[in-house]
């Protein structure tokens, strides 16, 4: 294990056993930024704008969804599914999903009923196995014969992929979290969105969402007003699955000690959202490797500083568990099998 350099002076800080040992899958990346940091420009003319191709499919229960795969630099070393999270929709995810078709990935993604461009009524399931029927079907398609697959799930996408992960559902090769809401909700909120759950369950409520909780800098691609396809409310029967979906993940997680597959965790040091501490636990499960990005928000993908190099980092990651071919500057630069 690599000791992670110090902000001041970018020189390796002495690492004890101990503390090596209780680092092995978490890394704080970067330090919390100062006064230059913050005067950073946003790195706008690094955002790519890939077309991709989008088509409307049916679900297995005839349910319109509509599917989107962005450009393939060549020819593909691997597969990404990439599951979009609350009151957003994969439009949202075109520079992240530009970025891993750019790398070689054959990335795709699609809307959940309920949201963007596909069918449903707007923020609510019949039944959240829907969710993971229609990731299944989904990664399914996705797919490439010979080549590996992995899936990417951001905030309410990242408990639905662990969901999926821990259902005994055909699994990919790898799995990558960003910011997966896997805890939160106050007690007064889960016994609300209960109760309206049985006797009103098309009842909503407005997210709270705030663009400089989303990232440092809330301008397009992370903030668009308005956004014809984003759902700013959630119906009370959503949330309260959404919150028992959180303690079934949790549960399965310690019965199963971690995920069935190599699992990375990103995660803001900032993040208000989905707090960083609700993912501290993934840490001691020998197949997760959690890194966290101080100053950083919701949306490590979208940071205007270091979003860029965050999604690098991801390919980096995948590249090393996927067994994909060296690039030309001598192969992956992440941790290797930290």
């Amino acid at each position: 294990m690599r000791a992670a350099p110090t902000a001041a002076a970018g020189r390796p800080r002495p690492v004890t056993a101990t503390a090596a040992a209780a680092r092995r899958r978490r890394r704080d990346v970067g330090a919390a930024p100062g006064a230059a940091a913050r005067r950073r420009r946003p790195a706008r003319g690094a955002t790519i704008h890939p077309v991709p191709e989008t088509a409307t499919i049916r679900a297995r229960d005839g349910m319109p969804l509509l599917a989107r795969a962005w450009p393939t630099a060549g020819d593909p070393w691997g597969t990404i599914l990439v599951v979009h999270g609350l009151g957003e929709h994969s439009g949202r995810h075109d520079a992240t999903g530009g970025r891993f078709g750019a790398a070689g990935l054959r990335a795709t993604s699609f809307d959940h009923r309920g949201f963007g461009a596909s069918g449903g009524r707007r923020a609510y399931v019949d039944r959240w196995a829907d969710y993971l029927d229609d990731i299944e079907d989904r990664l399914a398609a996705s797919r490439v014969a010979g080549r590996p697959a992995a899936i990417y799930g951001h905030s309410l996408g990242g408990l639905l992929v662990a969901d999926y992960l821990l259902a005994g559902r055909p699994l990919p090769d790898v799995a990558v979290l960003s910011a997966p809401a896997l805890g939160g909700g106050t007690v007064p909120l889960r016994a609300l969105a209960a109760a309206l759950a049985r006797v009103w369950p098309t009842f909503t409520l407005a997210n709270p969402w705030d663009p400089t909780k989303i990232a440092r800098d809330p301008a397009p691609p992370v903030a668009t007003d308005p956004d014809p396809l984003g759902v700013d409310r959630t119906t009370a029967r959503l949330g309260h699955l959404l919150f028992r979906a959180m303690g079934r993940v949790r549960a399965r997680l310690e019965a199963a000690n971690g995920f069935p597959l190599p699992t990375l965790v990103v995660h803001g040091g900032d993040d208000t959202l989905v707090p960083t501490a609700s993912t501290a636990f993934l840490e001691r499960f020998p197949t997760t490797e959690r890194r966290v990005y101080p100053g950083v928000r919701h949306e490590p993908h979208h940071d205007p500083f270091d979003g860029e190099r965050i999604v690098a980092e991801v390919v980096d990651w995948l590249r090393a568990r996927m067994g994909a071919p060296l690039t030309g500057d001598g192969g992956a630069t992440g941790d290797g099998g930290r």
